[in-house]
């Protein structure tokens, strides 16, 4: 390990231990039964993973909800979503909740891609497994999770985009709905601290590349093919203003979308803290907006 992976992993432990301890103390309803660290791939890695919720009464095919953790694409995990997994839970959904590799140690931002395609291709094959509805499959990501469930939206109905990407899925798969909390969408605008961000999770050369090229939204050809999109952020979100940008690309792409801007709790309050009245009212509109017939 290079001395940038070892203070860059020292970080990033001191971040976990933060959200854990965040995180610690609250009591998960008794009512919703939780299956932990299934593998997705045929590996032992900690990326690999993920975790599914869903009420133990349950009668008939239920709606599910695929979300992806934040953490800037370097640090987070699964749990760090436990809370929000169960809750959505409650309100009816079978929930996967995943993990990826993080950008550090040599896997980059095209990694993470691929995981997720690769979580989501095991989750369509295995719905009736887990007694899912494939009618009604809803995406939804956390600030950097934001991007990579934009990303898996547009590959899933996209086969230049796979090839694009490198994703080595063969049948088109389209989601009903897509959440976008707190989201780093616009992580490609012109500053130093995203130059320098790109220059860890991305490849060398990067901005001459076709994945590049189609993470700008802008001149992306399948971007207006997004399904309806439910947007949050508020104004103690420091990514707010990417919420704002992402909007006017929906808007001028003639995405069907709609924004939540009324919270209180800052960036991803919405995963921290349900018992929240405002939490509540946002994450209910959310489920009604993605769960909406067309």
């Amino acid at each position: 390990m290079g001395v940038k992976d070892y203070f860059v992993n020292k970080m990033l432990a001191g971040w976990e231990k933060s959200d854990c301890i965040r995180l610690a103390g609250i009591s998960l309803p008794l009512e919703i039964e939780e299956k932990r660290d299934i593998p997705y791939m045929p590996d032992s890695l900690r990326g690999h993973l993920l975790d599914v919720y869903h009420s133990k009464n349950r009668d008939t095919p239920q709606p599910v909800l695929i979300d992806i953790h934040g953490g800037g694409f370097m640090s987070g995990y699964k749990e760090l979503n436990r809370l929000f997994g169960y809750y959505m839970a409650k309100q009816g959904f079978l929930v996967f909740n995943l993990n990826y590799r993080l950008a550090v140690s040599g896997v980059k931002i095209s990694d993470q891609i691929r995981d997720i395609a690769e979580a989501a291709e095991y989750i369509w094959h295995n719905l009736s497994d887990y007694g899912g509805d494939e009618s009604a499959v809803y995406l939804c990501g956390h600030s950097a999770g934001a991007v990579l469930a934009v990303i898996e939206a547009l590959i899933s109905d996209s086969e230049r985009l796979r090839m694009v990407f490198g994703v080595s899925q063969t049948n088109n798969h389209r989601f009903q709905g897509l959440a976008l909390d707190c989201g780093m969408m616009t992580f490609y605008q012109k500053s130093i601290p995203y130059c320098g961000m790109r220059s860890m999770i991305l490849k060398k050369g990067y901005a001459k590349s076709e994945e590049y090229k189609n993470m700008i939204w802008a001149n992306t050809p399948e971007f207006q093919n997004l399904p309806r999109t439910f947007l949050v952020s508020n104004k103690k979100d420091e990514l707010r203003k990417m919420t704002l940008d992402f909007k006017r690309i929906l808007d001028n792409k003639q995405v069907v979308n709609k924004l939540n801007f009324d919270g209180e709790d800052g960036h991803m309050g919405i995963i921290y803290n349900q018992d929240s009245e405002k939490n509540t009212e946002i994450i209910n509109e959310l489920i009604t907006w993605l769960t909406k017939v067309k």
